[in-house]
């Protein structure tokens, strides 16, 4: 009889997770069911048991300023392929195509499932890479309409806006004054960094082109504000396999558009293919690490962090493109280097603290 009742304890147990004790003493409960495991698809919560060092706590962090980087030289090596007549089309489609080519030997070795995944984990799969094809068009043709300044400053200006609400629309984030204080300090910088006609007095395109192109960057915003957001609620999800569906349905969207564009020509020098074919690694790396940083930390976080790249991007354009330097460039990439700093300390305290409480809750219960 008692060995029945332990194994009866054991079963139950293994569907039990003690969080934090109730008022009384006694232990809160809570019991695993199929509801509950779908219902964590959509859950921003860390699990900082994994924490145990210093430095741990801010591993998201790390890989989003990462990214961030990676993608300020994609930038950088993007511009050298334009200049030897590479174009940026072209770019995207050699980085879709990369991404797929790595993605499945690494799940085969891995034998992460294509399809075999819950409906909402397909669905969010899907929108993530849906709208991260969208962005990247959208992006192509923004700049084609209207002024690199421009684009830039109402697209990386507005993501880290429009993405807290998304995440607290449909994951229930919470946009604490640090995250304010930080946005707006970032988003300065990216202004005074870009340097967009309307500080400058310029107009330069018509006002029909002015308009499709500021379309098209909150286009941009939007959808990538959206896969910021998918891949924050897939932590289950290997980073490959989201990588795969982004790249699958990446190339189906960048191929028709090469050739409709008429503007590519695939005569291109062995230096230029050597920068095409940087830019699609460098990305891909940047991709990877910033999925990896969305499944450990809150999107909104993130993306504050990974606009590091327009930092990257102005001091890579200074010694490898000849670009200028001046103070407002200075001073926002100031701004920026900041507002990533104060997100990056105000992350790693709160995850250190975080850590700390369920440690003691459970050192508590224990005795």
């Amino acid at each position: 009889m008692s060995g029945r009742l332990e194994t009866m304890e054991s079963d139950l147990d293994s569907d039990i997770d003690i969080f934090e004790l109730l008022p009384d003493g006694t232990p809160k409960i809570e019991l695993h069911t199929e509801e509950d495991e779908q219902h964590h698809l959509w859950s921003t919560e860390v699990d900082d048991t994994s924490h145990t060092l210093p430095c741990s706590f801010a591993i998201g962090v790390f890989l989003g300023l990462v990214a961030g980087v990676c993608f300020g030289v994609v930038t950088v090596i993007v511009d050298k392929a334009q200049e030897g007549g590479a174009s940026p089309m072209l770019v995207l489609f050699f980085q879709s195509a990369i991404g797929i080519a790595v993605s499945i030997p690494v799940m085969r070795y891995k034998k992460c499932p294509v399809i075999d995944y819950l409906k909402p984990q397909i669905s969010l799969l899907v929108l993530n890479a849906i709208a991260e094809a969208i962005g990247r068009i959208t992006l192509y043709f923004a700049f084609e309409y209207g002024l690199a300044g421009d684009v830039s400053s109402i697209t990386f200006g507005a993501v880290p806006i429009i993405t807290p609400i998304i995440a607290g629309l449909f994951l229930g984030d919470k946009w604490n004054v640090t995250d304010i204080l930080s946005t707006v300090i970032n988003i300065a910088g990216i202004i005074l960094v870009t340097g967009p006609s309307f500080t400058k007095g310029a107009q330069v395109v018509s006002k029909r082109d002015a308009t499709i192109s500021t379309i098209l960057s909150l286009v941009t915003a939007i959808t990538l504000s959206l896969s910021a957001v998918a891949i924050h609620a897939l932590p289950d999800v290997n980073m490959f396999v989201i990588n795969l569906y982004v790249g699958v349905i990446g190339l189906v969207g960048t191929l028709p558009t090469l050739f409709i564009s008429n503007v590519v020509t695939w005569t291109l020098s062995v230096e230029v293919w050597v920068y095409v074919f940087s830019s699609a690694f460098c990305y891909l790396l940047g991709v990877l690490a910033i999925m990896a940083a969305l499944q450990m930390e809150n999107a909104a976080t993130i993306v504050l962090l990974a606009n590091l790249q327009i930092c990257v991007a102005y001091v890579g354009g200074v010694f490898f493109l000849g670009e200028n330097v001046g103070v407002y460039e200075i001073t926002g990439s100031a701004l920026i280097i900041f507002s990533s700093f104060i997100v990056a300390l105000y992350t790693w305290w709160t995850n250190r603290k975080r850590s700390q409480a369920l440690q003691l809750a459970s050192s508590n219960i224990k005795k």
